[in-house]
């Protein structure tokens, strides 16, 4: 006989075990960006007149990072499904009817998602339906959870996704700094206040073009203070994501998180209706 909070911590354990795939990929993450797979060189621009940094080498991102980007989608996709078995189970005294068609209804648009949600959800009362109608889980309406759908098909029927190296800008706050240090007219004082070791983090973004992953050849920022090459540009790196039609992302870990704090909300909108059964 599951209780109501017996059902809720099952649900829960889906969204844990998605927390730990999350943690693995940012350690596999970090891991691969410790081993400095890209390189970046310089050239002048067009016009001759400053200097281009530009992806001169780059090694590719290990699949793995992909089948664990699967793992945790899978699994906040699987916490949704156990949230309508569940809910199913509670109304009809944990004898549902066609169990094998119980699944979170997730729709293109509202109107696919009216035409099939009682299809999914067997047995369950108006007031369920109308819980379910209020999340919006179909493109236009909730966007996350038809996102994690989508994705997740893609996923398990297709292929792995499309997951690779991507910019997230250039840091020139040590540039910065060091400006400032060797500006002719820089109060000492407030130097020496400051202190030799300040950091700064001043990062321009610039225009990616949502290239995923990014090439050899791509120019990421142009400097046309005269100078020689620098040392003190910090290139952002991370991994992105990219499935045409459904979503790009270029932090794919903050992305994950992003979707588990929207299929968290779903179950605490949700929850009221799980119950003890026979």
């Amino acid at each position: 006989m599951p209780t109501a909070q017996e059902r809720l911590d099952q649900i829960n354990l889906k969204l844990d075990r998605a927390s730990a795939h999350i943690d693995e990929l940012q350690r596999r993450i970090g891991e691969f960006f410790n081993t400095d797979p890209i390189r970046v060189s310089t050239k002048r621009d067009a016009t001759d007149t400053g200097i281009v940094y530009y992806v001169s080498h780059i090694d590719p991102s290990p699949p793995m990072l992909a089948a664990v980007v699967g793992d945790a989608i899978q699994c906040m996709v699987t916490a949704l499904d156990h949230v309508a078995w569940h809910i199913c189970c509670s109304e009809t005294n944990g004898n549902p009817t066609s169990p094998s068609k119980i699944y979170f209804p997730v729709a293109d648009n509202a109107a696919d998602y009216l035409k099939n949600r009682a299809r999914k959800l067997p047995g369950v009362s108006p007031a369920v339906l109308a819980a379910f109608d209020a999340v919006k889980p179909y493109k236009g309406g909730n966007d996350a959870i038809w996102q994690l759908h989508e994705l997740n098909r893609t996923e398990k029927h297709r292929t792995l996704l499309t997951v690779g190296s991507t910019t997230h800008g250039t840091d020139i706050g040590q540039f910065m700094w060091n400006s400032m240090k060797s500006a002719p007219n820089m109060p000492p004082k407030l130097l020496e206040r400051m202190g030799e070791n300040t950091m700064f983090r001043f990062v321009l973004k610039g225009d990616h073009d949502g290239t995923i992953p990014i090439a050899v050849g791509m120019e990421l920022f142009g400097d046309l203070s005269g100078d020689p090459p620098r040392s003190d540009f910090k290139f952002e790196w991370g991994i992105g994501l990219k499935e045409p039609n459904v979503v790009t992302h270029l932090n794919i870990v903050a992305a994950l998180r992003d979707y588990q704090v929207a299929v968290s909300r779903v179950v605490d909108d949700l929850k009221g209706f799980l119950k003890t059964t026979p």
